[in-house]
């Protein structure tokens, strides 16, 4: 009886055993639920919030774009010159940029593309000058990825940018109705041409615009035809390159000499300008390779070449039986360089002290370069009058009323003939200016005269407000 009465209780405490895992099991199943539940509410009440939260802030952005898009500042508008490989794998890209805005203002760019294709996000700083075109250069890692992309041939290019204080604010400017392939020379353009016309006609146009010859006046002229080839810049000099070409049956020994004139700027050659050969065969022809330094054609103000002269002789000949050749509307645009970055945009006319001797003649400052002995100061001269003017000047000069001798290395690019320019390079040593404790250059005085042996009736050219620092 005992064994019975034990065993029902062995099976009262089992059923209750059982009745109590299926209560926790059904109470784990509901909190486990509700849990599941309250996180689908939290994260969807997140969302919301989240979601309200950015719509307000892409309202107050869009509501300060809004604002920046009052701006007083009118878009710049841009035009690509070229592009140079300056190594296996990157690219230097020449942009003309035309600020409307009468201000000179800062400029950050926020990407550049190519046919669409990013291919330069990082930011750089220009600053554009007011009512002009600034030429601006930018550095390009260009990988075989991109090339890929962006294809043989650029048909456009973009740059995203934005004007200093404008930080929400981030404009275009973009051009095209161009082709180039990066190595070419300048894109070929194609606005002018009517559209109707057929490939042929196209071609024909773009051979006949391509094929430049200059005006030849002396002996030469009947013997010898000079056609302008190519312009090569690098990073010191730029190469204007021509074809001679003998069109009779005998040899032309030739020769050119180095004082020529760019734009009414009469300037020295580099003495690295070259013939192929001095010999121009019968019928055949030679390579002539005309040098200049880039910063003496950028402190003359000169960003296009329009007009180009020189001399050519034979081999046996003089100055006296020189041959002129001259080129006219060559539309050949200089890119900028950071050699001329001190370069000022406005001129300082210099005090000349009143004479005949220096009637017609006018000299501005336009600008300095500072090199690790020396700072040159660069001058221009100009002749207004219609006469030969021997202009000649003398090392001994005066910086802020301080005695100190120019460098020997001073000089000027070439003869002063009537209505003309020369740029006159005047060098001194750091170490004079320092010794004289001079750390600005604010005055300077020199003395000039129309020949050398004039002395006795120099004149004196005096400039102020310079403010070019020594260090």
């Amino acid at each position: 009886m005992k064994k019975i009465e034990g065993l029902n209780e062995i099976k009262m405490k089992s059923a209750k055993q059982a009745k109590f895992r299926e209560y926790i099991n059904k109470k784990m199943i509901a909190v486990f639920l509700a849990c599941i539940i309250c996180a689908v509410l939290l994260a969807l009440l997140w969302a919301a919030i989240y979601t309200t939260i950015q719509r307000r802030r892409l309202q107050s952005m869009s509501e300060s774009y809004t604002i920046s898009l009052g701006s007083i500042y009118e878009d710049v508008s841009t035009e690509l010159i070229g592009i140079e490989r300056s190594s296996s794998d990157s690219l230097k890209l020449y942009l003309k940029v035309i600020n409307p805005n009468a201000e000179t203002l800062d400029i950050t760019s926020k990407g550049i593309y190519f046919n669409d294709v990013c291919v330069q996000d990082s930011m750089y700083n220009k600053t554009i000058d007011g009512d002009k075109e600034t030429i601006v250069t930018f550095y390009i890692e260009y990988s075989n990825i991109i090339e890929n992309l962006v294809g043989e041939t650029i048909t456009d290019i973009s740059m995203r940018y934005i004007f200093e204080g404008e930080d929400n604010n981030i404009r275009e400017c973009s051009d095209s109705g161009f082709t180039y392939k990066i190595g070419d020379v300048t894109p070929t353009r194609v606005d002018s041409v009517d559209q109707t016309d057929d490939a042929e006609d196209l071609e024909s146009q773009t051979e006949e615009k391509a094929d430049i010859y200059g005006t030849l006046d002396g002996s030469l002229s009947d013997r010898l035809k000079i056609k302008f080839s190519n312009v090569k810049e690098t990073d010191s000099y730029v190469e204007f390159i021509f074809l001679a070409m003998n069109e009779t049956e005998e040899d032309v020994d030739a020769k050119f000499w180095y004082e020529a004139n760019v734009n009414d700027y009469t300037l020295s050659m580099k003495d690295i300008g070259e013939f192929s050969s001095h010999i121009v065969p019968a019928g055949g022809t030679a390579v002539m390779i005309l040098k200049y330094y880039t910063k003496e054609l950028q402190y003359c103000g000169i960003s296009m070449v329009e007009k180009l002269r020189f001399y050519i002789g034979e081999a046996d000949s003089d100055w006296t039986e020189a041959t002129e050749v001259s080129f006219k509307d060559l539309g050949i645009k200089m890119t900028d360089s950071s050699i001329t970055e001190n370069a000022i945009n406005n001129r300082i006319p210099g005090e000349l002290s009143v004479s005949e001797m220096s009637e017609g003649i006018n000299i501005d400052y336009v600008g300095y370069e500072t090199l690790s002995s020396h700072i040159c100061l660069y001058f221009d001269v100009a002749n207004t009058s219609d006469e030969y003017y021997g202009f000649a000047f003398w090392f001994a000069a005066q910086v802020n009323k301080c005695a100190v001798k120019m460098k020997s290395t001073s000089e000027i690019s070439g003869a002063l003939d009537g209505n003309n320019h020369v740029l006159l390079t005047v060098k001194f040593a750091l170490d004079d200016l320092r010794n004289a404790e001079i750390s600005s250059i604010d005055e300077v005085m020199f003395n000039f005269a129309d020949n050398l042996d004039n002395k006795d009736n120099m004149e004196t050219a005096t400039f102020y407000e310079l403010d070019i620092p020594i260090d």
